[in-house]
């Protein structure tokens, strides 16, 4: 518990349903955990994303935002992860900086179901300092 290499004190996961249109989801005082408190991501350490859905072409886009674009793992605004259909995305870090979230400016995790209606699954690991 706490926030140097290979610690974490925040944990944030959900189940979701989209039905068409894409959401942000902001990781940095909008979201609340199992026992309602705000989630103040400041470095994010793991992050799952899985496309529950099993039909061919149902694609997941997360990243690219279009305004505060949260790119600590995707590198640029415009960047972009493909979740396929019954397929996950997983990316860890241990160090102490995780992948960087800045509050206000660089904050918004961006998923897009393309149109689909379809749910998936997240679960981010992360600090809050």
């Amino acid at each position: 518990n706490g926030s140097g290499a290979n610690q974490a004190n925040v944990l944030w996961s959900s189940s979701r349903s989209l039905t068409g249109p894409a959401e942000d989801l902001d990781l940095n005082g909008v979201l609340t955990d199992a026992y309602g408190a705000s989630v103040n991501l400041l470095r994010v350490k793991g992050i799952y994303i899985g496309n529950l859905s099993s039909t061919d072409g149902q694609d997941i886009l997360v990243g690219g935002a279009g305004s505060n674009a949260w790119v600590g793992m995707v590198g640029g605004t415009s960047h972009k992860i493909k979740v396929g259909p019954s397929g996950f995305f997983f990316n860890y870090s241990p160090l102490a900086t995780g992948f960087p979230v800045v509050s206000g400016t660089g904050d918004q995790l961006h998923i897009d179901p393309q149109g689909a209606t379809l749910t998936y699954e997240i679960a981010i690991l992360g600090s809050s300092s």
